[in-house]
């Protein structure tokens, strides 16, 4: 599924605006949450997207949280500037979101595939390993006799 500018701002809508209170979600080892207040032990984070700064608080490093943000924003920007005119942040941010689950599929696909290959010339290997195993031991065998 190729995801495109044009396909996606005439069918998106405006999303309702998220619950002020903190909302957090577990992103492997890292927390993060869009907050409106700070949480003992977490970092608050200012992060840009598309024009517009969120106010992160994570239990991730800041600078990771920064690289992240700048990958979206970098995505977000390559939708041209014809596009981000029409676009509301929102749409502009749901579509960069959409391109980058889109490559994540394409890369775990690629990964499943990869590791598969794998697992057969692992297979593939031992089994000749065996085999050859199997004609020394017969030879030892038939010279012992």
């Amino acid at each position: 599924m190729a995801v495109n500018k044009s396909s996606c701002h005439a069918a998106t809508q405006k999303a309702p605006a998220p619950p002020r209170a903190l909302t957090t979600e577990r992103r492997g080892a890292y927390k993060i949450g869009v907050a409106s207040k700070d949480e003992g032990g977490q970092t608050a984070v200012n992060v840009e997207l598309g024009g517009s700064t969120y106010r992160m608080v994570t239990d991730a490093p800041a600078e990771e949280l920064q690289r992240l943000a700048s990958e979206v924003d970098r995505r977000i920007h390559a939708l041209g500037a014809k596009a981000l005119r029409t676009l509301s942040p929102a749409q502009a941010l749901a579509i960069a979101s959409l391109r980058l689950a889109e490559e994540l599929n394409e890369e775990r696909a690629k990964s499943a595939a990869t590791l598969e290959a794998w697992r057969n010339a692992a297979t593939k290997a031992q089994s000749s390993i065996d085999r050859a195993l199997d004609s020394v031991a017969r030879k030892v065998r038939a010279d012992a006799e």
